[in-house]
C-alpha cells in the first residue's frame, strides 16, 4: 500500500547536513511514510550521495535516492520528488533543517480536522543563524489573523521545510515553475496556490528548526522579484482584491530592501525602506521585523 505522506527532500551539496534531515524524519512519531531525496547534480565529488545511501542501506524501505544529471535548482528538484512520490500527502523538507518528532502527526491531524484539499499546513519553528551568534527566533505564522495577506507582504514562513498538504495541491500545473532556478520558486508557487482559491493554515506549536544562511547575492535575485511582481499583481487584484494587491506591492519591496541589504546599497536601503513602510498598513513596523529576523548579527521574537 502506497505510504500516507511522501517527504521530499531536494539536496546540493549537503553532505554535512543531509544526516540530520533524514535522521529527524526517521524520528517522526508518525511511522507511515516515505521519504524521496532529490540530489540535484552536487558537485562534491559524490560525498552527499554516499551519505545519503548510507541511510538508505539501514532503512531500505524507507528511503529512495533520485539523482538528477544536470542541476535543475530546488524546485526542479521538488518536482522530482513530487513526481515519484506515491503518498497521499506531501511534505516539503530542506537538506540542511530539521523536523521535531511530532511535526507530521500534528499537522495532518490539522489537515485531516480541516477537511480542505487546497488547504496547505505550515507550522510555527525556530529559527536558528549558521554562523556568528546564535539568536534564535521563533517564528509564529499561527499567530497571523490572515495568513496569505501574511505571505503576499513577503513572508513566506519556510514553506521549504514547514509545509504538509494533500497531494492535490501539486497536480501537474501546480507545480513549481523551474525557471525561477535560484530564488523565488516558493513564493511564486504560494502566489499561485492563492490564486486557485487554495487556504493556508499554521499548528501553534513549534514543530521544525530552520538553519538560515547569512546574507549573500543571489544571481538574478532583483530580476526574478520585478517578474514575479510582473507576472501576477494583475492577476492578485482582480481575483483576490486591491488589499491583497497592495500586500503584494510591499512583499516586493520588502525583498528588494533584503537585495539592497545583501548589496550594501544605502540609498536603495532607504528607497525600499521606505516604500515598505508607506504602502499597507503598519509595514513600518512589519519590515523593520522582517529585516530584523533576517540579520546574522540581530534577531528578533
Amino acid at each position: 500500500m502506497p505510504p500516507t505522506i511522501s517527504v521530499i527532500i531536494p539536496v546540493y551539496n549537503r553532505a554535512d547536513d543531509i544526516t540530520r534531515a533524514i535522521q529527524t524524519v526517521m524520528a517522526q512519531t508518525f511511522r507511515d511514510f516515505e521519504i524521496i531525496v532529490v540530489d540535484d547534480a552536487s558537485t562534491d565529488g559524490g560525498k552527499t550521495i554516499a551519505a545519503i545511501e548510507t541511510h538508505i542501506a539501514r532503512h531500505p524501505d524507507k528511503i529512495r535516492l533520485i539523482k538528477h544529471e544536470v542541476n535543475k535548482g530546488v524546485g526542479g528538484a521538488r518536482n522530482t520528488g513530487i513526481a515519484a512520490s506515491t503518498g497521499e500527502y506531501i511534505a516539503l523538507l530542506d537538506s540542511d533543517d530539521e523536523w521535531h518528532a511530532n511535526k507530521l502527526d500534528m499537522q495532518l491531524k490539522a489537515l485531516i480536522a480541516a477537511n480542505n484539499r487546497l488547504m496547505i499546513c505550515l507550522c510555527d519553528y525556530l529559527s536558528i543563524p549558521k554562523t556568528g551568534k546564535k539568536h534564535i527566533v521563533t517564528v509564529r505564522p499561527s499567530q497571523k489573523s490572515d495568513l496569505n495577506m501574511s505571505i503576499l507582504g513577503g513572508t513566506l514562513y519556510n514553506m521549504g521545510t514547514t509545509l504538509l498538504a494533500h497531494r492535490s495541491v501539486f497536480a501537474p500545473p501546480y507545480r513549481f515553475d523551474e525557471s525561477y532556478v535560484t530564488v523565488a520558486e516558493d513564493y511564486d508557487w504560494l502566489i499561485r496556490h492563492m490564486l486557485r482559491g487554495g487556504k493556508s493554515m499554521a499548528v501553534n506549536e513549534v514543530l521544525a528548526t530552520y538553519h538560515s544562511e547569512p546574507l549573500k547575492p543571489y544571481k538574478n535575485h532583483i530580476a526574478y522579484i520585478h517578474r514575479l511582481y510582473t507576472q501576477h499583481a494583475a492577476d492578485i487584484q482582480k481575483t483576490l482584491g486591491f488589499e491583497a494587491s497592495r500586500y503584494f506591492l510591499g512583499g516586493k519591496n520588502v525583498h528588494l530592501l533584503y537585495v539592497a541589504l545583501q548589496t550594501n546599497n544605502i540609498l536603495l536601503q532607504g528607497y525600499y525602506f521606505f516604500m515598505k513602510a508607506v504602502i499597507p498598513p503598519n509595514f513600518f513596523k512589519r519590515a523593520i521585523n522582517y529585516i530584523a529576523k533576517r540579520l546574522p548579527f540581530k534577531t528578533t521574537s
